[in-house]
């Protein structure tokens, strides 16, 4: 038990080391603000069960739904996970476009043209 109580009371090495670069860390941090910081948004990974799918149309800032729930604007891109669904953009003066999509094990490009309302 004396044994266990005396490594309780001082740090080990490791420790100490971890947190001094912790603390530096930081301090560098405050210190330069101007450096540049890795960010973890910096690379967009897709997770593995995902896919890339890009949408694009003519004309742009057409809303996008996916299985009727809006995701955005075109263009854009954003993961999805593999399967069928039911692509739907809508722009004003235009009709509306309505695909089947499959997102396969493979990024998805899809280039809409909408057609002009008569």
């Amino acid at each position: 038990m004396k044994g266990l109580c005396n490594s309780l009371r001082r740090p080990s090495r490791a420790w100490l080391a971890s947190g001094i670069f912790c603390v530096a860390g930081i301090l560098i941090g405050t210190i330069f603000p101007g450096l540049p910081r890795v960010e973890a948004t910096t690379h967009r990974s897709v997770p593995p069960c995902m896919q890339l799918v890009t949408v694009k149309s003519k004309p742009c800032g057409a809303t996008i739904y996916i299985d009727n729930i809006q995701v955005g604007r075109t263009p854009m891109s954003f993961p999805m996970p593999t399967g069928r669904y039911t692509l739907v953009l809508l722009a004003p003066g235009h009709q509306q476009y309505t695909q089947r999509i499959l997102v396969p094990d493979a990024p998805l490009e899809i280039d809409a043209n909408l057609a002009v309302t008569k």
